[in-house]
């Protein structure tokens, strides 16, 4: 038996050879060709792989080993697409140095009966130099035979889109469920059906291998958090463990700890996991202050047969949010379902093309859970969507001027409207109760909703997707943000009513889990507890669902804080408040604005010659004005009790009685600057005639080391 160590290869870009498409598409549904699916895409390889045990089966291809190959399947040397075998110089092509055909039908290429009688886990490995246009069109894919039936691995429908690999790229699949206890097993590449035009390379495939793992092989999967947290935040972290070994496990540690330290923990034995499978663990909660933090998750079980899995790591930043954070993002249930839109308590998303989706809606929790796949009788195909909060109704057409009043939530179709334009991307203007919507480039045109146009549109200098209304960023001046799809599809971009680039977007390449390749879908916009979001569909396999921060739409409130001595205000005194530096002014006056609702902030105020004073203050619906009065460093009562200072204000002299304890004065300026240091011995008078008119602090210092200090003015 042969032991073979896989290594993941880094996936490049995949790219379309399909002539240009218009950005218009076509209403023929052959011919439209899906802009989505056009642009870049990017194959997916195994972020984790296994090791193996035993190698049940294994082929480079440098020899026949008894594949069954249909035309134009073959087995030879590897010498334009691709240039090379990913070892030796043979490859299963189908074709072999070529383009496949248009209009072929499907053919197989299908491995000897492989015996896994005596296996219990199996696992199907093999490298790949493939290409496929879109699966709306033209087909690849893996089956596998249990003995009696032939089932489906993998097809290029999870690819989202077409593409075409430009390296050897690494992939594996657990048949366990096909193959182990099986003595018939095999696979069988599959090659069309394909359409009347674009070629890609189809399948180039090298080092195929049926293998058992080693037995004990756990790795880290995911850690959450992962990216930003909001100030102020408790969070359950969790790990999420895989079992990459071929026996069940129940006896491991699984530590999670912080950089910058503060949180270590670990769990022990959390729960057994069967081989495949997956285990989330959740780990006690977690308060961070604000900062930048690695989060490092370390999974240790005894014999592990691979320890590069054993560790991950998650970046988290905690901080307040601003405009475009990514605030939640999930994996929709597959790639081909663009449109979006929600009411505020579930997220829905609809499928461009149910025909090959085999679906039409489906619906989510707002945390990004699947409830279920539903259909709407008349309704199919719609593109983008469209809310209306004061009917409950969704808005969206098929590329078309045929408009759908749904209701979603019934699942039942409410009225149909003609549209002025077709309708792709579309929203909803509260204020005006009317819509927006274009098809691709089209004008993007106002129209109310019985379908008449208001003569407001404005033009359209890329495709683009998915509209959404925004009444929150500034609700003096509504905003349409705009999902592109042609030109530099990977950002929304946001425009004022006429039409001008507010010179506001976001960039979808930066959401962590975006795919390169991954374009423009749907928008939604919608606000809870106090913040507006906008809710974005990005093209990808498959689809990712991001919700990102707009605004605060909180009512705030003011914190005005006075400050003085009980007397007089206190010019230049430094206020602390949640964190945040201010300075009175001459009236001893800070004025915080913008304070959120609902909140306790801390304060301290500061000033040289008076005891720093601290406290809370509670934000509760209204704005809070609050006094604050200092207190001169150093006094002690008893003895100040004892003095008479007079007169005050002074101007050529001071005269103290009562003064038999006092062997010192020191009369300082508001600086700090020393004016006057004279020693008693039994005088009662203090000359202060070279003294400039102002307010000085008068510091009277005792036989025993006590202070007393008096504020006096020069007049």
């Amino acid at each position: 038996m042969r032991k073979i160590f896989t290594v993941m290869l880094v996936m490049l870009i995949a790219f379309t050879t399909k002539a240009q498409i218009d950005s218009k598409e076509s209403k023929n549904l052959k011919d439209e060709k899906e802009l989505a699916n056009t642009h870049l895409q990017v194959s997916k390889s195994m972020e984790k792989t296994r090791i193996s045990k035993d190698v049940v089966f294994f082929d480079d291809f440098e020899s026949l080993t008894g594949w069954t190959l249909e035309p134009p399947f073959e087995i030879g040397t590897a010498t334009t697409l691709p240039a090379t075998a990913h070892s030796g110089t043979e490859i299963l092509g189908g074709p072999l140095n070529a383009n496949y055909d248009n209009n072929q039908v499907q053919v197989f290429a299908t491995s000897p009966v492989i015996d896994c009688s005596a296996e219990a886990v199996v696992i199907l490995s093999y490298w790949s130099f493939s290409g496929c246009e879109s699966a709306n069109w033209d087909h690849i894919g893996i089956e596998a035979f249990d003995g009696s039936a032939w089932s489906l691995v993998w097809s290029n429908a999870e690819w989202g889109g077409s593409v075409q690999q430009d390296t050897w790229t690494y992939y594996e699949f657990d048949v366990s469920t096909h193959a182990a206890g099986n003595a018939n097993f095999q696979v069988r590449y599959y090659l069309g059906a394909t359409d009347e035009s674009a070629n890609y390379s189809g399948w180039g495939i090298d080092d195929f291998m049926i293998f058992t793992p080693e037995d004990n092989d756990l790795g880290i999967n995911t850690i959450t958090p992962n990216g930003l947290v909001l100030t102020g935040s408790t969070i359950t972290p969790t790990v999420t463990i895989e079992n990459y070994g071929g026996v069940a496990q129940s006896t491991y540690d699984i530590t999670l700890v912080s950089d910058p330290a503060g949180y270590s923990e670990t769990i022990s034995n959390p729960g057994t996991i069967e081989p495949g499978a997956t285990l989330t663990i959740d780990f006690p909660d977690w308060s961070p202050t604000d900062g930048s933090y690695t989060l490092t998750a370390t999974v240790v079980l005894a014999d592990d047969a691979n320890s590069e899995n054993d560790i991950a790591t998650s970046e988290v930043e905690v901080r307040g949010f601003g405009f475009g954070d990514v605030i939640h993002s999930f994996n929709a249930e597959m790639a081909g379902c663009p449109g979006i839109e929600t009411d505020g308590n579930h997220i829905y998303t609809v499928y461009w093309n149910p025909g090959t989706a085999g679906r039409n809606f489906d619906k989510y929790t707002m945390d990004g859970t699947f409830v279920e796949e539903f259909e709407i009788t008349g309704v199919s195909a719609i593109r983008d969507m469209a809310y209306n909060p004061a009917t409950g109704y969704f808005y969206g057409a098929a590329a078309n001027t045929t408009l759908r009043e749904m209701d979603l939530k019934n699942k039942t179709l409410v009225s149909t409207i003609t549209a002025p334009v077709e309708c792709r991307a579309i929203a909803f203007d509260e204020i005006n109760n009317t819509l927006w919507a274009n098809n691709w480039s089209t004008d993007l045109t106002e129209f109310d909703l019985t379908g008449t146009a208001t003569g407001n549109s404005f033009p359209i200098t890329t495709s683009i997707y998915g509209a959404a209304y925004d009444k929150w960023s500034d609700p003096e001046n509504p905003t349409l943000w705009l999902f592109n799809n042609g030109e530099n599809p990977e950002t929304i971009v946001e425009y004022t009513m006429d039409g001008t680039a507010t010179g506001r977007q976001i960039d979808i390449t930066t959401v962590p889990g975006y795919a390169e390749g991954g374009i423009g879908g749907g928008l939604a916009s919608f606000e809870a507890d106090g913040v507006a979001y906008l809710l974005a569909n990005i093209q990808q396999d498959p689809n990712l669902i991001v919700k990102f921060y707009l605004v605060s739409t909180a009512k705030t409130y003011s914190v005005t804080l006075t400050i003085n001595d009980g007397t007089d205000p206190i010019e230049g005194a430094t206020v602390t408040f949640d964190g945040v530096d201010y300075t009175t002014n001459v009236d001893g006056i800070v004025t915080i604005a913008d304070v959120a609702n609902g909140r306790t902030y801390a304060y301290s105020v500061s000033m040289d010659g008076y005891d720093t004073a601290t406290g809370n203050i509670v934000v509760d619906g209204a704005d809070v004005e609050q006094t604050i009065t200092l207190t001169i460093t150093g006094i002690d009562n008893g003895l100040l009790s004892n003095l008479n200072v007079y007169p005050n204000p002074f101007s050529s002299h001071i005269t103290i009685t009562n003064a038999e304890k006092v062997n010192r004065v020191v009369i300082t300026n508001l600086i700090g600057q020393i004016v006057k240091d004279v020693t008693l011995n039994g005088t009662e008078t203090i000359n202060t005639s070279e003294l400039a008119n102002g307010i000085y602090l008068v510091t009277f210092e005792g036989m025993n080391g006590e202070r007393a200090v008096r504020k006096m003015v020069k007049q």
